[in-house]
């Protein structure tokens, strides 16, 4: 299951506090005139915050339809909330059925049945309101998360009067159609392109969410040069429409009356080119005076400002203007490209040149400072070229060409100077050349006596080496001779020698041949032993590949005994414990949930959902029943009495199918007029008109409710009408919430005592509702805890380094002691310095956790990762080394057994419900309430990391929290109860 991006993006609370602006606002009532004289009662659907709805109900009955609990909050008139593709109401319930800028949003999926719906329960008339001819491109976000492109407000298509006519095929033909709203800044798609390309901007709407990433936009940065690129276009749009080059953009909504089997067409459309006139002149005190500027203006006006000054907007700029009555002080006229005003530097004349600057979509605006009541002036305007318009908008500022002539007169001036320079550089040249000539004949005078005395020390040098050379060979002649001497002596010495050696010789070739015997001897054994080594190395393989053998058969008995080790070590903490066998008789159960997942939020009530798709899983027909608030935020008995026609006109007869669960989801009566005390008499109400269409449909055997108070109040006469057996599954927390007063008491315990059996999903939820409420049989009571997804929260192996990773997973509110927790880490981190924090969740104490983290100087290692999906908290458990839970009070605390199917130990306070979960030392720690004990448990299960193994604590987890024994315990319960009912029929 996916959640649809327009879910998510219509959610925002923020996007529906905003007052309607202007253009909104006309096209309202452009809407409301063409809402013909025989309708009497209107759907809005996709009515969003009511800027249509409540200006309709003082004249017709309305109701709202919108899927955004945000928006219908803001409605004065009665409203459902509800998918367009599914409207709970009947055929042909409505004269008309309105939609006010919806279409264009919903996805492709939905796109087709939505238009059907709408078809479906307009009796006569079909309004529509949706964006005519928009350039898409025009409102891109790209997004800063992920890089992807999408459009602001989720615009999912552009429509032509083509498209808009034929949406509802040959049953509803076209009576009338209207434009309205204010004009697109944009008709050409390539100017908007240029624009988007060379700025590069996207449309500034920090309220846009990405359908990729689910990511929100945010604040908006745009720098000077890029928005001044992007004037440009807009002027160049503005000024060829002026001069009627361009087409005229249209305006920006299209409005279509449609009626039921219409004979015939009776609409006309006007033509969408539209050049804008030229005005020979203005009186002052005639123009119409408006409070905002609107694009491309058919005529002249003023808009509202300062006392002071007269802010006059033309349809084009003029070229002149001559005074023809009144006068002023000072005149400007509004450069739109660069953002400012330029004087008109001849304003004292009667005959004004205006300044050649760029105007924009607004039109050419003037300001007049003090103008006189009677001022008026007559226009001169000059047609333009293309070349001049892209001129005017892309060029250079016009204020620039008085520089630009003084720029010139000062190049004039200093090309002078640089040939007069050059002159006086040339004379200096020719007298640096007679010096440089005389100064090279002395150079040459000195090099030629140089040469001549450098001759002179060769050839003294080479005297003297010839001298040497003489000398030492006179001495080498005198060693040679010495040599010689010595040599005869050694010549005698040597023959003497040779002699003896030759003597030597013959001896040892005697003792030679002997030697050879010997070694033909030793080469025969050495022959006889290497045959012997062979044969060993043979033997030695042999025993190599059984030593192989056996270290293979020793390795798989290792693997065997871990796996027999994990199921002995899993199935001792168990104790022994074990289901209760489910009966395979079929049964059927009808399960009372207000806490229910739906598309527009997928994890309330997550726990319902996954415990009765387990129990469908184990063969047993198990449906659910879910109430949706019916708002009525008013207090006129009129209005009041209305929507109560329409809250008993809705009437289901159908199942939806959440995920394969089929579901009932019904309204009740909620207001802001009525407190919680009525909640549980207006669900039961709402519950007990569809119960016995339910009946008939589903013969349920037995009633099973999730919390005492709605659901159980409900679920009790439910079960006293067709006498089944009722049980109710208490997750409340703290339980005193539904004791706090004596009413709330007094219906909790009207309900738990009617109940055939009470679950409580945790020891310490079983005493408190022990201590609490008086209960008639206290032998009904007993604990069955929540299950999780093994399926889902795998474990995966990690490689562990000398970080240790904690992670926390809540809401931030008083009641899970956030603080104490932040105090605890800071504690620790001092004697484990590689501790780490990840804190997942969001709620109203954020800001301050992230206050704490950074006065504690602790920034570099808590890490805030908001509001997680499920998917993400499979990662985060994956990731972390062991989950921590710092709560003074848990009525189960199902993050704990998250993370164990996830394989990894729990770190819990003494808070109630996991002490169920944390029950052996090989599953985590349990500790005290305080800061020191906290810490000292964050110091202990990071000191022995090694002595939690992954598959002992997931084999437990399953053991024990799995959906099947879970569900097995559950089916036991329900077979008890039917094979031995307490109610007689």
């Amino acid at each position: 299951m996916t959640e649809r991006s327009e879910i998510l993006y219509f959610s925002q609370h923020d996007l529906w506090n905003r007052n309607a602006v202007s253009e909104q606002l006309a096209v309202a009532d452009d809407l409301i005139a063409l809402i013909p004289e025989d309708v009497s009662n209107i759907l809005d659907a996709g009515c969003g915050n009511g800027t249509v709805t409540n200006k309709l109900f003082p004249r017709w009955d309305v109701t709202g339809c919108d899927i955004s609990e945000s928006a219908v909050r803001h409605l004065e008139a009665p409203a459902v909330i509800a998918d367009l593709c599914a409207i709970p109401f009947a055929d042909k319930h409505f004269d008309l059925t309105l939609s006010s800028d919806v279409i264009e949003h919903l996805p492709d999926v939905i796109y087709s049945q939505a238009l059907k719906e709408i078809a479906r329960v307009s009796a006569r008339y079909i309004l529509l309101a949706v964006p005519y001819r928009e350039l898409l491109e025009g409102a891109v976000i790209n997004c800063p998360a992920c890089g992807h492109h999408y459009h602001a407000h989720l615009h999912q298509r552009a429509y032509t009067v083509a498209d808009v006519v034929s949406l509802f095929g040959p049953e509803f033909t076209a009576i009338d159609i209207q434009f309205s709203g204010e004009r697109w800044t944009f008709a050409d798609p390539e100017l908007l392109k240029l624009a988007r390309q060379l700025s590069g901007l996207d449309y500034p709407f920090e309220d846009g969410v990405c359908p990729q990433c689910r990511a929100r936009r945010g604040a908006v940065e745009q720098s000077d040069q890029a928005r001044r690129v992007y004037r440009q276009f807009e002027s160049l749009q503005a000024m060829l429409v002026a001069q009627g080059l361009r087409e005229c953009p249209p305006r920006s909504e299209i409005l279509v009356l449609f009626k039921r089997n219409a004979q015939d067409k009776k609409y006309t459309i006007t033509p969408g080119f539209t050049r804008l006139g030229d005005e020979p002149g203005i009186r002052l005190a005639s123009v119409v005076e408006l409070a905002d500027p609107i694009n491309y203006p058919s005529c002249a006006y003023r808009i509202q400002s300062e006392p002071d000054y007269c802010l006059l907007v033309l349809t084009k700029r003029p070229s002149f203007l001559k005074l023809t009555s009144g006068n002023f002080e000072s005149l400007e006229i509004y450069d739109h490209v660069r953002a400012h005003y330029v004087p008109v530097t001849n304003a004292t004349h009667s005959v004004l040149e205006l300044p050649a600057v760029p105007f924009g979509p607004h039109g050419c605006i003037l300001r007049i400072l003090h103008p006189s009541a009677e001022l008026g002036f007559q226009l001169t305007s000059q047609c333009q070229d293309l070349l001049a318009i892209v001129n005017c908008c892309l060029g250079d500022d016009p204020v620039m060409d008085q520089i630009k002539g003084d720029s010139a007169r000062l190049s004039a001036l200093a090309e002078s100077l640089e040939t007069a320079r050059n002159e006086l550089e040339v004379r200096v040249q020719d007298k640096d050349k007679a010096f440089n000539d005389l100064l090279q004949s002395a150079i040459k005078t000195n090099e030629l006596a140089n040469r001549i005395e450098s001759k002179r020390a060769d050839i003294e040098a080479c005297f003297s080496q010839v001298s040497e050379v003489l000398t030492a060979k006179e001495r080498q002649i005198d060693e040679q001779c010495k040599t010689i001497e010595a040599l005869l002596g050694e010549q005698h010495r040597l023959t003497s020698e040779q002699v003896r050696l030759s003597n030597e010789n013959e001896s040892l070739r005697h003792s030679n041949e002997a030697f050879q015997l010997q070694y033909e001897s030793a080469a025969l054994k050495l022959e006889h032993l290497y045959a012997q080594a062979q044969h060993q190395e043979r033997a030695g393989f042999e025993l190599e590949e059984k030593k192989t053998r056996l270290l293979a058969r020793v390795q798989e008995l290792s693997v065997e005994n871990n796996e027999q080790h994990v199921l002995v070590e899993a199935l001792s903490i168990h104790l022994g414990t074990t289901g209760l066998a489910a009966s395979g008789k079929d049964r059927k159960v009808l399960v009372v949930s207000h806490m229910y997942p739906s598309q527009a939020n997928r994890v309330g009530g997550i726990f319902v959902h996954e415990q009765v798709k387990a129990l469908r899983a184990q063969g047993v027909d198990a449906r659910v029943v879910s109430g949706e608030p019916f708002w009525i935020n008013t207090l006129d008995p009129r209005r009041v009495k209305h929507a109560l026609s329409i809250y008993r006109a809705q009437n289901i007869r159908a199942w939806e199918h959440y995920d394969s669960v089929p579901v009932i989801r019904f309204p009740y009566l909620v207001s802001g007029a009525l407190p919680f005390q009525t909640h549980a008499a207006t669900y039961t109400h709402g519950m007990m008109r569809q119960a016995k269409w339910i009946r008939e449909d589903f013969p349920f055997e037995l009633v099973h409710s999730h919390t005492a108070y709605t659901d159980g109040t409900a679920g009790r006469w439910l079960a006293r009408k067709f006498k089944v057996p009722f049980v109710i599954t208490e997750h409340t927390g703290p339980f005193n919430l539904l004791t706090r007063t004596a009413y709330l008491k007094h219906m909790t315990q009207k309900a738990l005592n009617a109940a055939d059996a009470i679950v409580a999903v945790s020891s310490a939820l079983c005493r408190d509702i022990q201590n609490q409420i008086r209960l008639d049989s206290p032998a009904r009571l007993s604990v069955i805890a929540n299950l999780v997804n093994t399926e889902f929260f795998l474990p995966q192996t990690r490689q562990r380094d000398q970080l240790v990773n904690m992670l926390w997973v809540g809401h931030f509110v008083p009641v899970k002691r956030v603080p104490v927790l932040i105090n605890a880490f800071a504690r620790a981190l001092n004697d484990h310095p590689h501790l780490r924090l990840r804190l997942a969740g969001d709620g109203e104490g954020v800001d301050d956790a992230q206050q704490r983290v950074h006065a504690l100087g602790l920034a570099d290692v808590v890490e805030f990762v908001g509001a997680a999906s499920r998917e993400q908290l499979v990662r985060y458990y994956r990731e972390c080394d062991f989950l921590v839970i710092s709560s003074e009070s848990e009525t189960f605390g199902v993050v704990a057994i998250e993370a164990m199917s996830c394989g990894r130990p729990v770190l819990t306070s003494r808070c109630g419900g996991p002490e169920d979960v944390v029950t052996h030392p090989l599953l985590g720690l349990t500790v005290g309430l305080s800061v020191e004990e906290l810490a000292e448990g964050m110091l202990e299960m990071a000191s022995h990391r090694d002595r939690f193994d992954e598959r002992v604590i997931r084999a437990v987890t399953e053991l024990r929290f799995s959906a099947p024994r879970i569900a097995d315990r559950l089916i036991g319960l329900y077979s008890t109860l039917l094979d031995n009912p307490r109610h007689s029929a």
